[in-house]
């Protein structure tokens, strides 16, 4: 099982996610959430998730700056940006920062299925290498 850390303002948004995905179906464990950057950065720090789902436009510290910050200090969880924001910039900076995936708002639980079946993969596939 891998640790997940969700990140999300909108608390409806936020108690979906962690209430309404089957998490084991895909080999996670919510280890906590948070509904603002700052807690976030906090928490990470503290839990080291394997995973950490966040939204981008965040009282406090946004998302972006969260996963920024994260990379600054080695932190090297995969992060999936979900967002309701389809603008370029946004887009073009998470990919600067090393992001896994980028979904849209309002999400489809298959997305985030294949999303998490993917990023799954992809983390054991690296643990291989090591």
């Amino acid at each position: 099982m891998h640790s997940l850390f969700i990140v999300d303002d909108e608390i409806n948004v936020l108690n979906s996610l962690k209430n309404n995905i089957n998490w084991q179906k895909v080999q996670c464990n919510v280890i906590g959430t948070a509904s603002d950057g700052i807690k976030a950065w906090v928490d990470i720090k503290n839990k080291h998730p394997d995973i950490i789902m966040t939204d981008i436009v965040m009282p406090g510290i946004d998302g972006l700056d969260l996963i920024k910050r994260a990379r600054q200090e080695g932190i090297s969880a995969r992060f999936i940006v979900l967002s309701a924001y389809d603008e370029f910039k946004y887009a073009q900076r998470a990919i600067n920062y090393g992001v896994t995936s980028y979904l849209l708002k309002p999400f489809d639980d298959d997305e985030i299925y294949e999303t998490f079946y993917r990023v799954n993969k992809e983390i054991i596939k690296n643990q291989r290498v090591v």
